[in-house]
């Protein structure tokens, strides 16, 4: 299965999902092996209250701005609620993650462009 998207900064993305693999760790894996305060959360603003309560090292103003764009991200795909919440808390609890260094910070989509050195063809 593919699932592609443009997203709000020019990104396109193509997520093939490999359904057949039994090697694959599915969402629900992973979303197992983050630490979670809850078992799920209503509301958008839940999530951010307990997010600023679990990242307290993390200026608030940067904890919004994760979760607006975990909810930006869920929002292009058209999840329904219940499932773009528990997906847009995995997408912002691990940028936290990474932003508080609790996470080390891996390979990204928004790779640094490199500037080249002599001519090109």
């Amino acid at each position: 299965m593919v699932a592609s998207g443009l997203f709000g900064n020019g990104l396109h993305v193509d997520i093939v999902i490999d359904v057949l693999s039994s090697e694959r760790q599915t969402t629900s894996d992973a979303a197992e092996r983050l630490p979670r305060c809850c078992s799920h959360h209503d509301d958008w603003a839940t999530l951010s209250e307990h997010l600023v309560v679990e990242f307290p090292e993390i200026a608030i103003g940067d904890i919004v701005r994760e979760v607006r764009r975990a909810k930006g991200a869920v929002d292009q795909v058209s999840l329904d609620e219940p499932d773009a919440l528990v997906t847009g808390e995995l997408i912002a609890r691990h940028q936290l993650s990474m932003l508080s260094g609790r996470l080390a910070e891996v390979a990204r989509l928004d790779p640094e462009r490199h500037t080249r050195t002599g001519k090109t063809r």
